[in-house]
């Protein structure tokens, strides 16, 4: 570590505080940090609102003719240049915001120079203090005045020597990132107007008519799976289909469908239209260290985000309704899988039942007890997911923006605690359920199946979601294993 011998101080305390002293170094100013949040926001900005691989969907929900689609690709031509073009210009402007880099990367070196002298300075004083202990003297009182020096280095490094750049130059450069970006954003919704009046003028009356659901469908194919809670980028339309109903049943959805189809373009147009400017303001604020900034931005876009989520889980149960009882477990089975796939996914007891069915020269008995454990199991399990689901739904917003917070706090400097996880807890007690259950089971086969078992489940990425054994890398969640 900088050309430092950390060894020559001994005992187990003081080279934690070495590890402090070493932490310290790696505080990031804002305009280092700058380089994930900043770019992040600014990258997602210029992705273009329609692709090329769009056009199938307007030709085919729109059922364009020859004429149409010749001149709907011209259209869109036309789109594709003038994005190019114009996000071309406000990438110059935001190039032209930038700091000299040459001079920032010399304040950097200076920083961290100025720096390792002061540990320098410490590992010297440590030595020497350590040394002229009395025999049986505690090192305690050397300890303490060493994590407050450790912490004096971490401000200095924070605020007395600041940031690359002075605050005032640093906010007058954020103000203009705000700035051009707020002005592209106006720009990109532009071009997307103006591309989809376009559209809508080559339609006949038919067409036209189709025009206010093809732009749910559109915003909702484009934008639903930008959502990031539980539940909310799930799409019901595309479970209704994957479930290949017959006529008589797809009739019966087809009302619930379409108040959900409303329902929830009402739900996803303002979180679209807020998420940019969300992202733009959490970039800043992650570049000032304005956690209160932060804080007020993330719970405007959870409410949002749990709005979209709040018409998905009332739909799932609307639409279930309507459904006669077989097809109403397996729609609402495929709505919760796939809007909550930590919760429903295959379980590690149930990945075991499977293996332990297969095993060799099984007994009748064993095989009835098998039945008869996993039916005890899954009539438990049922429980613990419903209580994961009511878990998940009242704690996952608010752990979203904690743990939201504690990232832009850690990237800044801010040392506050990694928030508690209700949900962290509720996956572990069902863990604990697998593991009672797995080792009822263990317990009654033979200690050579048993170990067959067990072999199994501890090798890592031994099985897949389906139950099916496999090699290569794991996927489990932790809450999983």
């Amino acid at each position: 570590m900088f050309g430092m011998k950390p060894r020559a101080v001994r005992g187990g305390k003081l080279t934690a505080i070495l590890l402090v002293l070493a932490g310290a170094l790696a505080v990031q100013t804002p305009l280092m940090a700058q380089s994930g949040t900043m770019h992040g926001a600014i990258g997602e900005a210029f992705v273009p609102d329609i692709l090329q691989r769009d056009a199938t969907m307007f030709v085919q929900r729109l059922t364009l003719d020859e004429t149409q689609r010749t001149i709907f690709d011209a259209l869109l031509e036309d789109y594709e240049t003038s994005f190019r073009d114009r996000s071309a210009v406000i990438r110059q402007r935001l190039a032209e915001l930038q700091p000299d880099r040459g001079q920032l990367e010399e304040t950097r070196r200076r920083l961290q120079e100025e720096a390792k002298e002061e540990l320098r300075e410490l590992l010297e004083e440590m030595r020497r203090q350590r040394a002229e202990l009395a025999p049986g003297q505690t090192d305690d009182h050397i300890i303490q005045m060493y994590k407050s020096r450790t912490e004096e280095i971490r401000k200095k490094l924070r605020t007395a020597r600041g940031p690359a750049v002075d605050s005032d130059r640093l906010r007058q450069i954020l103000d203009g990132y705000r700035k051009v970006l707020e002005e592209w954003t106006e720009g990109k919704r532009g071009l997307r107007r103006q591309f989809m009046d376009n559209v809508r003028l080559l339609l006949n009356d038919q067409q036209i008519v189709q025009w206010p659901a093809f732009e749910r469908e559109f915003r909702r194919e484009k934008t639903l799976s930008k959502g990031e809670l539980s539940g909310e980028p799930l799409n019901l339309f595309h479970v209704i289909r994957d479930m290949d109903l017959e006529e008589t049943h797809r009739t019966a959805v087809a009302g619930p469908l379409a108040e959900y189809d409303v329902a929830l373009d009402a739900a996803l147009r303002p979180r679209n239209d807020y998420l940019p400017a969300a992202q733009r303001e959490l970039a800043m604020a992650s570049e000032t260290g304005d956690i209160s900034q932060a804080e007020t931005v993330l719970r405007t876009l959870t409410d949002l985000r749990v709005a979209v989520r709040e018409v998905n889980d009332a739909f799932t149960e609307s639409i279930a309704a309507v459904l006669p009882p077989d097809l109403r477990r397996e729609f609402r089975e495929r709505a919760r899988a796939r809007a909550y796939p930590r919760i429903y996914r295959t379980t590690q007891a149930q990945r075991v039942f499977a293996e332990a069915r297969r095993l060799a020269d099984l007994a009748p008995e064993v095989l009835a007890f098998i039945d008869e454990l996993e039916f005890r199991y899954l009539a438990e399990l049922a429980g613990a997911n419903e209580q994961l689901l009511e878990t998940v739904r009242q704690h996952e917003p608010e752990v979203s923006v904690q743990r939201a917070l504690w990232r832009i706090g850690r990237s800044t400097g801010d040392r506050r605690r990694q928030p508690d996880d209700a949900i962290a807890e509720g996956f572990r007690r069902r863990h604990e359920l697998d593991q009672r259950y797995i080792q009822e089971l263990e317990g009654f086969l033979t200690p050579e199946q048993a170990e067959s078992l067990r072999r199994l489940r501890l090798a890592p990425g031994a099985w897949q979601t389906s139950g099916q054994p496999r090699s290569g890398a794991g996927n489990r969640a932790p809450d999983d294993r």
